[in-house]
């Protein structure tokens, strides 16, 4: 059985817009996110890995600039990692000047950086979101689950982790599975016959014909399936560099 704690974050989580596990799997990465910068910017063992990786990924890069300002204003934690890690780099080009072709083993033959150690925090996601599937599949295979109820008024798991669940579970809760593939079939049909229908209706000899919400808004939700964001994050604006 899972944690009461996980299943009571599930059972909200599907009462929210998009993807379950993206919410709570983001939601933890923040938390983590904060708890270091505020707990541990100044342990070396924590920073470890951060050296490993060559820093974070662009995604959290961002995250962490974003809630060091966000708590503090000045952005000390930041500048102990990355100080440290532009001169571990520097240090590491001064080692191989005399022979780059043994630095450049670490490059691809497309000029590309092999890849380093992950990025923590994707590291930490990825277990993350493995832990909330395994709670999520469990509460689904149990037929009388409240948790089927929930699923089925949600917009439900985007196409990576139902996948993602699926390959890790179906063997372990196999009743899940049977309830989540033909949910996700027939959703799939009814918003492919609602965006046909969207597509005819504009065309000229149907233009008379109304519209139906439904056929108006499946592309948004065949997108949340797809990408797990919620609905409302599909607008005309476009983010900048």
């Amino acid at each position: 059985m899972p944690f009461a704690l996980t299943s009571i974050h599930l059972e909200e989580a599907l009462k929210k817009p998009g993807c379950p596990i993206c919410r709570l799997s983001e939601e933890a990465v923040q938390r983590t996110a904060d708890g270091f910068l505020y707990e541990n910017t100044m342990n070396p063992d924590w920073r470890k890995p951060i050296m490993a990786s060559h820093g974070f990924c662009p995604t959290h890069t961002k995250l962490m600039v974003a809630v060091e300002m966000s708590s503090s204003g000045p952005v000390l934690g930041i500048n102990y990692i990355y100080e440290q890690l532009a001169r571990q780099v520097a240090d590491e080009m001064e080692e191989h000047r005399s022979g780059w072709k043994k630095f450049t083993s670490k490059f691809t033959r497309s000029g590309k950086p092999k890849d380093p150690a992950p990025c923590p925090l994707c590291a930490f996601q990825l277990q993350t979101e493995e832990n909330l599937l395994d709670g999520l599949f469990e509460e689904l295979n149990a037929e009388s689950s409240i948790f089927r109820d929930a699923y089925t008024q949600s917009d439900g798991l985007c196409y990576v982790h139902l996948m993602q669940g699926v390959f890790l579970f179906a063997q372990t809760y196999p009743k899940a599975l049977s309830f989540l593939v033909p949910l996700t079939q027939e959703r799939l049909r009814t918003r492919s016959t609602e965006m046909k229908e969207y597509i005819r209706k504009h065309d000229w000899h149907y233009r008379d014909e109304v519209k139906t919400e439904a056929e108006q808004s499946a592309w948004k939700r065949t997108l949340t399936f797809f990408t797990g964001l919620p609905e409302d994050m599909f607008i005309h604006k476009i983010e900048k560099r």
